[in-house]
């Protein structure tokens, strides 16, 4: 699984929308669910063995396990990949166009996203789910 910054900014440019964003760290679990986690067939990369402490395991590029608790290589790895410019950029896009409830709304989304940094807790518990 290649967690380089460059693959992890192409593949949020791309990819990362305000459907995930809404949903705020979980949004950011599902997105990395749909569109990095997996192989060409559809098969995990990456794999929780152990839900109730949130460990996970993947295979880095040259083929070696590695371990991966709470997540904290993949929310740094999407951190590195510029998540939070893209969620700004989203945010603040919507906020002009929307109304004083948009305001509200998308602030709380881009605030939740940015404490990835400080508390992954919600991303990780979402993760665990998804990749069990």
């Amino acid at each position: 699984m290649d967690l380089s910054q460059e693959k992890m900014k192409d593949m949020i440019e791309n990819n990362f929308s305000a459907s995930y964003m809404i949903q705020g760290q979980k949004g950011v679990a599902k997105f990395a669910y749909d569109t990095m986690l997996k192989d060409e067939e559809g098969r995990l990369k990456y794999i929780c063995t152990d839900p109730s402490r949130q460990i996970f395991q993947y295979k880095n590029g040259e083929g070696e396990i590695q371990k991966d608790v709470k997540a904290k290589k993949l929310t740094k790895a999407l951190l590195d990949g510029d998540l939070k410019s893209a969620s700004h950029k989203i945010a603040s896009d919507k906020m002009i166009d929307g109304d004083a409830d948009d305001f509200l709304d998308y602030s709380t989304y881009y605030l939740d996203i940015r404490e990835l940094e400080d508390d992954n807790s919600d991303f990780s518990k979402e993760l665990s789910t998804l990749v069990i």
